[in-house]
């Protein structure tokens, strides 16, 4: 069992092993730091907000804790040892060399024998997570998704994304996804059918509960609060957990303190603050990260956040990876990404700068490599533009040595924490820290060591430096991914929207920006300078295409061509055409028309007013809600973001959901793989 990691979660308990102080990453003896009790849906504790709670307490106002009183505290001690990896630099006329085709050690063989087609999925948190499921199940189904050549996956996306990617073969890729359901074999008691645990990435999304695992390691003072609070009295009856939006905090149990929203706040302040050793802050990272991994990658082998890292078999650098990454004990698990039968991975991530004029800017990892591909001379640190083998990334730079390869640099690095495949899925979906880092800056350093941000050691390729920056969501400057897609220039490109709401006014389809900024459609000049792609005509004729689709009751789906215009802030080369097949998360009348009447009968009517949720959709805070309620089917397909649980015919009915709009318009879907229409 890797050291630094979560291990032994049951019912019962969930214990933290994390290195003894002064052993080096992979070496030495373990040390638990501390044991939960046990956990009910109760224990879970209210959320709302982390900032309001903590910013309006005065420091002096808290008290030391206990350390039986301490959060959970993983401990990530940098590596003594030192490795060569491969780096990138731009050639000289400033492009970028991508390793999976141009460098012969890296060169993935099966990647040219696949569809010049990139599949890009959004954002979304459970619901993008869920309705990609249903896509990829949708392509596999017409026998097309071994033929996908990238997947490019933001946030909630890419748990799935990272999960399907190394399943180790064909077989495991059938179970991984789960078989297709046309809409009149979705019957209640096949809904409820999500697959073997361990198999089925159904399964583990109907079991997942990342948000009490996140809350309960990083706050377990306030959980204790909060479930006194909420206890049953024996006389008046159980309390019900569910506030109201605005409803102050209190409680008429005679346990429960009479100020109990005060004593919360400076319980939450404590927690946060934690001991102090010499006036420093006991650090607590990574909870984000491991409560991800464990919801998402540990049923299929893949949650080793620590001591793990990557490799793509096939390539000449495979058989050298375990032997490096031994030296900087990184070898505990190596993971194989399957590109024989599934696309080469794109996990999106940003870089925060919250003083720099964009705030967001773009980072990738992939299974070989990773880095940020765009040269910004003007920001602090200077970022970009290149990529650092996936084995050498959170690492300081210890040696830069001249290379005979032009672009193509050696570099001896010393790793300072982990860079694997879990943590690239939790930076990925790290949607607090972006929160924070875009709407409150100045409060990124208070919160960045107790809410777990995660800080890296990044080295960039203008000067040279090795610099500590935050890695974030990718969502913070691409909500579908759609930007690696085009820096490569793949002609062909799927881009999945996973949004929350219907979308059949133009005000409602431009509301997220930033669908509108691919086409410089906002009231943001700046923003637009930064995102746009495509000519800003293109914007209503897919707007009325899609309503066209969706008012018919067909799967909105739309392909057309597109002129890409070059955009430097992105690293994106003009002066070619896209292809791009748009696909919204939408009502369907006829898919839900086949519908059994039972499910029917289960699901929210249509909005009667135009962009309108349905009713009571609101009415609960929505954190509330998404820490004591799993989502039903009645809160199908516009489902909250926050909702972190969902109930297993929930997960079925939203990826077939999602499936049927492939698959109902599959003569066209063929088309983008170069197939002619009948």
């Amino acid at each position: 069992m890797a050291s630094g990691t979560y291990r032994d979660q049951t019912a019962e308990s969930m214990k933290v092993e994390a290195l003894t102080t002064g052993e080096p990453l992979g070496g030495g003896s373990s040390t638990i730091i501390s044991v939960s009790e046990p956990t009910s849906k109760t224990e879970i504790g209210l959320m709302s907000s982390y900032v309001s709670i903590h910013a309006d307490l005065p420091v002096d106002d808290t008290e030391p804790v206990t350390e039986d009183q301490l959060p959970m505290t993983i401990a990530v001690p940098a590596s003594s040892g030192t490795i060569s990896v491969r780096a990138w630099a731009p050639r000289p006329d400033g492009s970028l060399l991508f390793p999976e085709r141009e460098d012969p050690k890296f060169a993935v063989p099966s990647l040219s024998d696949k569809a010049p087609l990139a599949v890009c999925i959004g954002g979304g948190g459970f619901r993008a997570t869920t309705l990609a499921l249903g896509w990829m199940r949708a392509l596999h189904h017409m026998g097309l998704l071994d033929q996908v050549r990238y997947l490019s996956t933001i946030s909630g996306s890419s748990w799935m994304g990272a999960a399907l990617c190394f399943q180790k073969d064909a077989a495991a890729v059938a179970d991984f996804l789960g078989p297709y359901l046309p809409p009149e074999e979705c019957t209640p008691e096949a809904l409820l059918n999500v697959g073997a645990k361990g198999k089925a990435y159904a399964r583990a999304v109907a079991d997942a509960v990342p948000l009490q695992t996140f809350m309960r390691a990083t706050d377990p003072n306030v959980l204790k609060q909060v479930q006194a609070q909420l206890a049953p009295d024996a006389e008046s009856g159980p309390q019900t957990p569910l506030l109201t939006a605005g409803q102050p905090l209190g409680s008429s149990t005679p346990h429960a303190s009479p100020n109990i929203s005060s004593d919360l706040r400076k319980e939450h302040c404590r927690s946060f603050r934690g001991n102090r050793v010499d006036g420093e802050q006991r650090e607590v990272a990574m909870h984000w990260t491991c409560a991800m991994a464990e919801a998402f990658l540990e049923p299929f082998g893949l949650d080793d956040v620590n001591t793990s890292t990557v490799r793509v078999p096939g390539t000449k650098i495979a058989e050298e990876v375990s032997d490096r990454a031994a030296k900087v004990g990184r070898a505990a698990h190596i993971y194989d990404a399957n590109v024989k039968d599934l696309p080469f991975l794109i996990i999106g991530q940003a870089v925060l700068l919250p003083k720099a004029d964009a705030k967001f800017y773009p980072f990738e990892w992939t299974p070989l490599y990773g880095g940020c591909p765009v040269p910004y001379k003007d920001v602090t640190p200077k970022l970009g533009a290149g990529w650092v083998e996936t084995l050498g990334l959170n690492a300081g730079l210890v040696a830069k040595r001249d290379s005979t390869y032009g672009s193509e640099v050696e570099v001896e690095v010393r790793p300072m924490g982990p860079a694997s495949l879990g943590e690239a899925t939790g930076i990925s979906s790290a949607y607090h820290s972006l929160v924070v880092g875009d709407k409150m800056p100045n409060m990124l350093d208070g919160l960045r060591k107790p809410l777990g941000f995660h800080s890296t050691k990044y080295f960039d390729m203008q000067e040279w430096e090795t610099h500590d920056v935050l890695l974030t969501d990718g969502g913070g400057y691409d909500l579908y991914g759609i930007y690696p897609a085009l820096r490569r220039q793949v002609p062909n490109i799927m881009v999945f929207n996973c949004n929350g709401k219907p979308l059949d006014t133009l005000d409602a389809f431009s509301s997220d920006k930033d669908l509108p900024s691919l086409f410089g459609c906002t009231n943001d000049r700046e923003f637009d300078t930064q995102r746009q792609v495509f000519k800003s005509e293109c914007f209503n004729n897919l707007f009325r295409a899609l309503r066209k689709k969706s008012r018919a009751g067909e799967a909105p789906v739309h392909v057309d061509d597109y002129e890409v215009l070059e955009n430097k802030h992105m690293g994106i080369k003009g002066g070619w055409t896209a292809r791009v097949m748009w696909v919204m998360n939408e009502r369907m009348s006829r898919f839900e028309a086949m519908l059994p009447e039972a499910v029917r009968n289960q699901i929210p009517p249509p909005p009667t007013t135009e962009g309108e949720l349905p009713e009571g959709f609101q009415a609960v805070s929505r954190m509330a809600r998404a820490l004591f309620e799993k989502a039903t089917t009645k809160a199908y397909p516009y489902v909250d973001t926050f909702f972190m649980k969902y109930e297993p015919d929930l997960v079925s009915l939203m990826a077939n959901h999602a499936a049927w709009m492939l698959v109902s318009n599959e003569k066209l879907v063929k088309t983008m793989f170069g197939m002619p229409m009948p």
